[in-house]
């Protein structure tokens, strides 16, 4: 299935650019764990401090069902903001 071929990147600083379908044709929709910082659509609104948000993709082809989940780390440094992703097992 799909769910070893996403990709979104290693560290963000603007909008996260999150599949909806896979390469082999499954469907993928995202929720979040604080829409106010990282939206289900993976829009970035900088929060005032550091906070974890958890990303969960949850693909579907058929009758096959599977998750992914992504822990994104969104920290204030000056005027930037860093989002360092990495995949939770």
């Amino acid at each position: 299935m799909d769910a070893n071929l996403i990709k979104i990147p290693g560290v963000a600083t603007s909008d996260i650019t999150l599949p909806t379908t896979g390469k082999y044709g499954s469907t993928i929709k995202w929720t979040s764990s604080n829409s106010s910082v990282i939206s289900d659509s993976g829009k970035v609104t900088p929060a005032s401090q550091t906070v974890y948000v958890t990303l969960t993709a949850v693909i579907k082809k058929g009758n096959e069902l599977d998750f992914e989940k992504y822990k994104e780390l969104a920290s204030k440094r000056a005027a930037d903001f860093l989002f360092k992703l990495c995949q939770i097992d």
